[in-house]
């Protein structure tokens, strides 16, 4: 019988307040690149930051306290393969108080149905490849470095990279469409209610959908089903 890697508490001193978080998914090469920024509190000064990360390429993390003239602290990545865990560890001590986590990151669009992966589908002898998440119970940890336990909750604020001809869903209503490089378009969407991370969802392929108004004037949209 195969047995589940142990279940790793991180501490309780460190807590997330919000994410920022942009992803930009490769749908032929079935990667994505990933930059987040999240707000944390420290209860008490420490040394190192430990946050859940499952088959992620971190590429830098760095650290600024939320007070004027701080500067950038920059974080040395060590991974526990069975703790499911990255942990950053500063040049000197973090006082207590808010700061900024910023990491930059690279994962796979796995076909395992966990984590942010690739589904395959089939239309008319024409293979379609869409990107879409399953973070419960414990599988954000395997899209973005994160506070990946219920009692962690934060407020995230999503964008999504994605090619101009496809479709971007999360969890709340885009609230703005802009221009990126060449094909691109940077779909920014309105904040989360403060939640778990196994609640963050997004989904990026080709979709259908009607656009009504409702009764206070706002627009809304239903998706339908995937475009043949």
């Amino acid at each position: 019988m195969k047995k589940s890697p142990k279940n790793i508490r991180l501490v309780s001193h460190v807590t997330p307040l919000v994410y920022y978080i942009t992803l930009k998914p490769d749908l032929e090469a079935h990667v994505f690149e990933g930059e987040e920024t999240i707000e944390i509190k420290l209860d008490k000064p420490a040394e190192e930051i430990t946050l859940h990360s499952k088959d992620l390429d971190i590429k830098s993390a760095e650290l600024v306290t939320i007070l004027k003239g701080a500067t950038p602290k920059r974080a040395v990545v060590s991974y526990d393969l069975k703790s499911e865990t990255a942990t950053f560890t500063f040049p000197s001590k973090l006082p207590a108080g808010k700061h900024k986590l910023k990491i930059i990151f690279r994962g796979i669009l796995a076909d395992n149905m966990r984590g942010f992966y690739k589904s395959r589908y089939t239309i008319n002898g024409k293979e379609h490849v869409m990107a879409t998440t399953q973070f419960e119970a414990t599988d954000a940890r395997r899209c973005i470095p994160c506070f990946d336990e219920p009692t962690h909750k934060a407020i995230f604020h999503i964008k999504l990279i994605v090619p101009v001809d496809k479709i971007a869903i999360s969890n709340t209503l885009p609230t703005e469409v802009s221009e990126h490089e060449a094909g691109f378009k940077i779909v920014s969407f309105a904040p989360t209610p403060k939640m778990s991370t196994y609640l963050l969802a997004f989904i990026v392929g080709d979709f259908e959908f009607t656009e009504k108004k409702t009764k206070n004037g706002a627009h809304r949209k239903s998706f339908s089903r995937i475009i043949s």
